[in-house]
């Protein structure tokens, strides 16, 4: 784990904890193979223009690159912090770390073959699951609890995630924000960072990242029951879909962006995310791209009162989750 300071602010060490609370442990696992191939800015103006609708085909052609064999690896960081009314900003809390990802096998559940990815965590060592299909209506994601291993991969030798363990790692993440607070105003900024917290985790929950209990989200074209839709096809600004109905979050298409990636720029639709959970001044926003699911972006606020409703602050959280390496089968960083 490294240093983390998204700001000018004093940082001082987060709790590993507070990564765990949120269920967004750093990973590891990231791939070896070195990218082969950068994309020209021929490739990357066309990739820019018009609109993506993959052929009904699973395999390389299509829109999300699913193919068992196929590696992912991101930077992630993350920074929590209060900002008193009338005051400067308080120290940040924050963590780098990582990501790894790793299609490895085909499961079969409910008559279709769900492409099973892997992520792989950095420090504690812990395994969760995502199951994926695609046809030309979208990019699917069967509904099931991330920690539940799949029959296909056999055993790893690693721990499952252990969604038991967080609470107690989240009362020792707020004992290090609460020292640097007033205690006259600890209650207050206690409530704040617990909405904080419930926030995120629900955003994680319907962003495939942590364990869940089924939803089912009909009345999306090619969604069956027991899937959410994480991609509708075609892509293109102003497109906008459910993610799942219940609690609901929507995706919204805004525009499509020139990342820049470890040494490439690669193109990638910007994708907001709405909810019922989202407060005036939160944002959620997500990349995709032929590469696969390329950024996450979010900034959450909760909002501190005292005992007479008076706003005495808020708590903050930024998070950024961020492609470094992808080894595809076809061996491309981003060649379009």
């Amino acid at each position: 784990m490294r240093a983390f300071d998204p700001s000018p602010r004093a940082c001082g060490p987060l709790a590993t904890l507070v990564l765990i609370a949120l269920m967004l442990p750093g990973c590891g696992g990231a791939p070896t193979a070195p990218p082969s191939s950068r994309s020209s800015e021929n490739a990357l103006r066309a990739g820019l223009a018009g609109t993506d609708r993959p052929p009904a085909a699973q395999g390389g052609g299509a829109f999300y690159p699913l193919e068992v064999g196929n590696r992912w690896a991101y930077d992630h960081s993350l920074g929590l912090y209060f900002v008193p009314v009338g005051g400067p900003p308080g120290p940040v809390f924050g963590v780098n770390d990582h990501q790894g990802r790793e299609l490895v096998c085909v499961e079969q559940r409910g008559g279709h073959g769900y492409f099973v990815e892997q992520q792989s965590f950095e420090n504690p060592s812990l395994l969760t699951w995502t199951r994926f299909r695609q046809d030309g209506d979208g990019l699917f994601e069967a509904d099931v609890a991330s920690n539940e291993p799949p029959a296909c991969s056999g055993a790893t030798g690693r721990r499952v995630f252990d969604t038991g363990a967080s609470a107690a790692r989240s009362e020792a993440a707020w004992s290090a924000i609460a020292a640097r607070i007033d205690p006259a105003r600890q209650a207050a900024c206690r409530a704040a960072f617990d909405r904080v917290q419930a926030r995120a985790s629900a955003i994680r929950a319907a962003l495939g990242v942590l364990s869940r209990s089924p939803v089912l989200t009909p009345g999306i074209t090619g969604v069956d029951a027991g899937e959410i839709t994480r991609l509708a096809y075609p892509l293109h600004p102003g497109a906008s879909w459910v993610i799942r109905s219940s609690p609901r979050f929507e995706s919204t298409v805004e525009g499509r962006d020139a990342l820049a990636l470890a040494s490439s720029r690669v193109p990638g639709w910007r994708i907001r995310i709405d909810s019922e959970f989202n407060g005036p001044d939160d944002h959620v926003h997500v990349w995709y791209g032929r590469d696969g699911f390329l950024r996450l972006e979010d900034h959450l606020e909760g909002i501190a009162t005292d005992p007479n409703g008076v706003l005495i602050g808020r708590m903050v959280l930024d998070e950024s989750l961020v492609l470094t390496e992808v080894s595809l089968n076809g061996g491309r960083f981003a060649a379009h």
